[in-house]
């Protein structure tokens, strides 16, 4: 029902399993990235160079924004084997499991799993795609996940599923968004007649080796998997996701209290063309679904689709001004050990991806450009952490 997270997740797929593959980012990097300034062999006009540009010009931070930031994460962050405990205690929460108690006598509440029947009428008309009534077993849908149209959801709360049944369904009088996919039913008043089944009760999973095993997808080859488990988490996943917090704190802090003075246009036109590059790949794998690439739009971002992308666009080229005004303010430069660190990183990436590239590929498909970009935000990135002052909730 809710189009857009469809897409989400269809996306995702995508980038995982093709869009982004070495050979797609090569054949793209060959075309748009082909020298240390920007240039390009294909003729089109020359990306802004942040390196050779006074950042002063574009953008105005406070300097105790990133010389001594400051961010508050949760306990399980802190290092200590609590922590480790208690982030365990949220892992087993995530991922609950049914009791097998079917509840039928008490009101639904958000946060609820129900198993429930409807049908959608239109104008007095069922319309398709909107009933799931003849289907051999009921939908299960969490409250408050945001999987049905706006409102659905909360209309279900307080309905108790034993005053439902086929012979009596309950009414749901809801409006479909302006900018939904379909136009048949985009802005439209329809009602939604449901038959709610059951509440189906839920508990967290038990700490199990199948759980770490089968549901978290970790695997060793200690005969002591929980042990082992304990200590991945302790010495590697959570210190990285502790600096990815602190990083994404700090981000939001700069993004949102920077001042951009202008932007470059060259960056904005340089972002939104790889944007819709980008995006008409994904439509030529969705194209089924849509009779054309404005309506495949307008499904994932909304009527104003356009606006929304340039915003997306100001964002990145914000952030891309954001890290170089700090670069320039710190006085770093890239060395020749920094640059082949960021070609290692490539080569690290891919290699998880299956992929084999060497050095002379990195440089011929990336361009030195990117590696050098990439060489630096790796060195804002350290000197962000380095700086920050962390305390605990």
């Amino acid at each position: 029902m809710n189009f857009k997270k469809l897409l989400a997740v269809l996306f995702a797929a995508l980038i995982c399993l093709s869009a982004f593959t070495a050979c797609d980012v090569f054949n793209e990097q060959e075309e748009t990235s082909s020298s240390a300034n920007g240039s390009s062999e294909s003729g089109e006009a020359e990306r802004f160079d942040y390196f050779g540009n006074d950042m002063t010009k574009y953008v105005t931070i406070d300097e105790a924004l990133y010389k001594n930031p400051s961010v508050t994460l949760p306990t399980y962050l802190n290092g200590s084997d609590e922590a480790v405990a208690e982030y365990i205690q949220s892992l087993c929460e995530q991922y609950p499991v049914s009791t097998g108690n079917k509840i039928t006598d008490r009101a639904i509440q958000k946060g609820d799993v129900v198993m429930l029947y409807y049908e959608g009428w239109l104008n007095g008309e069922k319309f398709e795609g909107g009933s799931n009534m003849d289907s051999a077993t009921a939908h299960s849908l969490e409250i408050g996940s945001g999987s049905f149209i706006p409102g659905f959801e909360d209309a279900l709360i307080g309905i108790i599923p034993a005053e439902t049944s086929r012979e009596n369904l309950k009414d749901l009088h809801l409006t479909f968004p302006e900018d939904y996919h379909s136009t048949d039913l985009a802005g439209k008043a329809v009602i939604f007649k449901v038959y709610v089944e059951y509440i189906d009760e839920k508990k967290p999973s038990d700490y199990t080796d199948e759980f770490i095993k089968n549901t978290l997808g970790y695997s060793t080859q200690d005969t002591n998997i929980k042990a082992s488990f304990e200590k991945y988490l302790k010495d590697e996943y959570l210190p990285s996701l502790k600096d990815n917090e602190i990083l994404t704190a700090i981000w939001e802090d700069l993004s949102g209290k920077s001042i951009i003075i202008s932007y470059p246009q060259s960056e904005l036109d340089y972002f939104f063309s790889s944007y819709e590059s980008q995006y008409r790949q994904y439509y030529q794998y969705y194209s089924s679904m849509f009779s054309s690439y404005e309506e495949f739009m307008k499904a994932y971002f909304g009527g104003n689709w356009k606006e929304t992308l340039e915003s997306q666009c100001k964002t990145d080229v914000a952030q891309n001004l954001i890290f170089h005004y700090i670069a320039q303010k710190q006085g770093f430069v890239i060395t020749d050990t920094d640059y082949k660190n960021a070609v290692n990183y490539y080569i690290e990436y891919y290699a998880a991806q299956g992929q084999t590239l060497t050095e002379a590929d990195v440089e011929k498909y990336f361009g030195a450009r990117m590696i050098k970009e990439q060489a630096l935000w790796d060195k804002v990135n350290a000197f962000l952490t380095e700086s920050c002052t962390v305390s605990y909730e």
